[in-house]
């Protein structure tokens, strides 16, 4: 072989086939998606966050956010019929709103098949969501989980045997904020 015939061959072997070039690209182009795919799938549901958090949050965003329609009542002494369905006190649900929020509207609604009392609060401009369900055997605790799940921010608590999750869009530790708030509920006289 002389250098001629081995240098066509080195220049050859360094570039694919002929027709295998489109082939190349289409699938480069198929892992770009599976990677952009995955990694938008950890931000709506990042590890560790449980599904009810998750669950919330397309809840709020789909009918608060997204103003879907949906059985919601708006008038106090329904919300408050809602709230002793779920064995809770209707003078309770005013309490969980900071200063400048008002109560606006409150539905039964499902997260993760549950039943939870979704109460929707707002000062005007910003509004949030406050889940409440009444569990058995749930331990209190005084931390507050969180997570981030795209543009929605959720913080939960548990005081007795009632679970706490607020859900809100407004950004930085919000959630945590409002979350707090709601928890010292249970320590004023």
């Amino acid at each position: 072989m002389n250098s001629t015939e081995s240098g066509r061959q080195a220049a050859s072997g360094s570039r694919p086939p002929a027709g295998a070039l489109p082939w190349i690209f289409a699938a480069a182009g198929c892992v770009a998606a599976l990677v952009i795919g995955f990694a938008g799938y950890r931000v709506m549901h990042p590890l560790g966050a449980p599904s009810v958090f998750a669950a919330a949050a397309r809840d709020h965003h789909a009918e608060v956010v997204d103003r879907q329609p949906g059985n919601w009542q708006t008038d106090r002494a329904s919300i408050n019929q809602l709230a002793a369905q779920q064995g809770l006190p209707g003078s309770l649900l005013g309490a969980f709103a900071p200063a400048g929020f008002r109560l606006e509207q409150g539905k039964i609604g499902r997260l993760d098949d549950l039943p939870y009392l979704h109460l929707v609060y707002t000062n005007g401009e910003q509004r949030f969501s406050l889940f409440l369900r009444q569990e058995q055997g749930t331990p209190n605790h005084d931390s507050i989980d969180t997570a981030n799940l795209g543009p929605d921010h959720v913080a939960a608590f548990h005081h007795g045997p009632l679970s706490v999750i607020i859900v809100t869009d407004e950004p930085g530790d919000e959630a945590s904020h409002l979350a707090r708030f709601a928890a010292a509920v249970f320590e004023r006289p």
